[in-house]
């Protein structure tokens, strides 16, 4: 996990040197695992993007509009990618997961982590695992699911990182839409 949201981070530090042309849009709701996901490379973004308006190379409205943003703007692009990379019950299996108790904890706690590794303070604690959630966490993880998204790092994969590059810069060419 925490070279999954190594790879979010690294992205999002990318997404500064990215602006093109397009608009952000809303994607319906997505399954808990997007959601994972999507809201730990949105942090990345904003934490990105707003260290370059605090050197001086991002403006303040860019700034703003990406601050502005909410992780639904990913949550398609994680959908989509997920969708096409994992079967239709191993999806299920990892909405199940990151629905549940532990699995939320363990995505609040890499969506925390961006911060860290960004070199920010998080916003609150990290959450504490009990000996039931590291169990579940360790079960998910030796399913062929958990293997493919954690130990293979799907997420990270040149392909994926790709696509949210190009979400990335997608987002940010609407935030700042050329005269």
């Amino acid at each position: 996990m925490k070279r999954t949201l190594s790879s979010a981070l690294f992205l999002s530090v990318m997404a500064q040197a990215h602006a093109a042309e397009s608009t952000p849009s809303a994607a319906p709701p997505a399954s808990p695992a997007a959601s994972a996901f999507a809201k730990s490379i949105l942090i990345g973004m904003q934490l990105s993007v707003h260290k370059g308006l605090q050197q001086g190379q991002t403006p303040a409205a860019v700034d703003a509009c990406v601050q502005a943003l909410d992780a639904s703007s990913f949550d398609g692009v994680f959908e989509s990618y997920l969708s096409k990379n994992l079967s239709a019950g191993e999806l299920r299996e990892a909405d199940a997961f990151f629905a549940s108790a532990a699995g939320a904890k363990l995505a609040q706690h890499g969506q925390l982590q961006v911060y860290l590794d960004a070199g920010e303070k998080a916003p609150g604690p990290m959450p504490t695992f009990s000996d039931t959630d590291n169990r579940t966490i360790d079960t998910f993880n030796h399913t062929a699911v958990g293997e493919k998204l954690f130990a293979s790092n799907l997420l990270g994969s040149p392909d994926a990182q790709q696509v949210i590059r190009s979400r990335i810069t997608e987002l940010l060419t609407g935030c700042n839409p050329k005269p």
